[in-house]
């Protein structure tokens, strides 16, 4: 399942692609709590007050929906349910780092401040 974009504000569009989303999928949303990190490998505790936002353009592969306006801005757990069943959980806003590494390597000082979806910046220098 895809999310695009990766980081979004309150009351902006995010769009979920898949394998069969077909009618009788609902989104369901929950703004997680602004805590300790852990390391990332936690499973996801879902309340029992979850947002099912209007679905805008609801199809075969894809399900469009605004993040709530009333929701502050954070990471938000995302999941599509049909019945009893449920996707895995994706989170919006979650931080991602990634790295990349020229043939000779990479030192300090060959970094630069790069752009990236879903980054507001990342902060590195070029000699």
């Amino acid at each position: 399942m895809g999310l695009r974009p990766h980081a979004a504000q309150p009351g902006e569009t995010v769009l979920v692609t898949g394998d069969g989303l077909a009618a009788g999928c609902v989104v369901e949303l929950a703004r997680m709590d602004d805590g300790a990190p852990g390391n990332g490998s936690q499973a996801v505790r879902w309340p029992g007050n979850v947002v099912k936002p209007e679905v805008l353009q609801p199809g075969g592969h894809s399900r469009k929906f605004v993040l709530p306006a009333d929701f502050a801005p954070g990471i938000v757990a995302m999941r599509i349910r049909r019945g009893e069943a449920v996707s895995e959980t994706k989170l919006v806003n979650r931080p991602e780092t990634s790295w990349c590494q020229g043939n000779i390597g990479l030192r300090p000082e060959d970094m630069e401040e790069v752009a990236r979806p879903g980054l507001r910046r990342l902060c590195v220098r070029m000699g």
